[in-house]
């Protein structure tokens, strides 16, 4: 029987942003253009964060973020997997 192995890692990524943005068909898209500074300069927090167990075959993973901007808008996910 082997024991149980856990592994917790933060990370980072970065993005900017280009593009069209419609809420409903037929509405002219509205053009978005936010490099990864101007999102970096509106962010006050922010953080990512993924972990993984094993036991031999059997295993649970997933990961967790978080962002809060000065407009106080909150973005948050999470997603986790289990296999064996």
């Amino acid at each position: 029987n082997e024991p149980w192995q856990f592994q917790i890692a933060p990370y980072v990524w970065t993005a900017g942003l280009k593009g069209g943005v419609a809420t409903l068909s037929g509405v002219p898209a509205a053009s978005v253009e936010a490099s990864f500074i101007d999102i970096l300069e509106k962010l006050d927090v922010a953080f990512m964060i993924a972990g993984e167990a094993h036991n031999g075959r059997a295993g649970l993973g997933g990961c967790r973020s978080s962002s809060i901007s000065r407009n106080e808008r909150r973005a948050s996910g999470l997603y986790w997997e289990a296999g064996a």
